[in-house]
């Protein structure tokens, strides 16, 4: 058994890995903290993919999410979901917090 310290991070823009997993090459596991001051974008221009799916649950504020459909709205309580390869991109709207799984 492992007990991690969830690291929320201080007031600027911050990204901690809890931990990450590759079991015998069939697939990743990496689960974390991010912190976004208000105002903060990421990235800083255009949209992003990564190959993993993305959970992340929203603990504090609220974020534009930019996808090519377009921008939602994601506050505090809400689970943004995100497909293997989406391109995203996050916009703070106040200062937020995020707890993320990513995986596959």
């Amino acid at each position: 058994m492992q007990i991690k310290k969830l690291d929320l991070g201080t007031d600027e823009f911050s990204v901690t890995t809890l931990t990450e997993l590759l079991p015998e090459g069939k697939g990743r596991l990496k689960i974390g903290t991010a912190t976004f001051p208000k105002g903060k974008r990421y990235p800083e221009t255009g949209l992003a993919p990564h190959a993993e799916r993305e959970f992340s649950l929203v603990l504090e504020g609220a974020l534009d999410i930019e996808t090519a459909d377009g921008i939602r709205r994601a506050a505090a309580g809400e689970v943004i979901i995100m497909n293997p390869g989406e391109p995203h991109a996050s916009l703070a709207l106040e200062d937020s917090k995020v707890f993320y799984v990513l995986f596959g």
